[in-house]
């Protein structure tokens, strides 16, 4: 695969939600604009205001998520760590890497990027970010705290 296909891969649903927060910001920015003008419309332009800095702040979020979904795509290196999650908390699941459907993937940089992706998407992906980058780990982490007591 290529880098702007994996790009494409991940973030499928990322760039609607981008879109529509860009949308929601917008049109409730507008909508602070109007309400400020309009008599008596001021507790409606700071609901709007509020309303306003909400959908600005999950654009920034989405958008951050779309950057690192770019930086993987054409750095494959920042991965040192991946690991299927579970649906509901996204913490370690113990399921077949090559079965699950949330992969998380933690980058160099010290953030974490959370891959939803089909089981035959996902093979893909695994496959492509094994041929790119053979020092990531994969699975669960090591149980720190069996090994010091074996150490003691």
């Amino acid at each position: 695969m290529q880098p702007h296909e994996v790009c494409n891969l991940l973030t499928r649903q990322i760039s609607r939600g981008g879109k529509m927060f860009k949308t929601l910001w917008l049109v409730s920015s507008g909508c602070c604009g109007v309400a400020f003008l309009a008599p008596g419309g001021r507790p409606w332009a700071v609901a709007a205001l509020l309303a306003s800095i909400l959908f600005l702040v999950g654009w920034v979020h989405m958008r951050g998520r779309y950057l690192s979904a770019w930086n993987i795509s054409e750095n494959p290196q920042l991965v040192y760590w991946a690991h299927p999650s579970r649906t509901k908390d996204h913490l370690v699941s113990y399921e077949d890497i090559n079965n699950c459907q949330l992969l998380t993937l933690h980058l160099r940089d010290g953030t974490q990027f959370l891959a939803r992706l089909s089981a035959e998407d996902m093979r893909d992906f695994i496959a492509w970010l094994n041929e790119r980058n053979p020092s990531v780990r994969w699975g669960a982490s090591d149980d720190i705290g069996s090994t010091a007591k074996e150490k003691l």
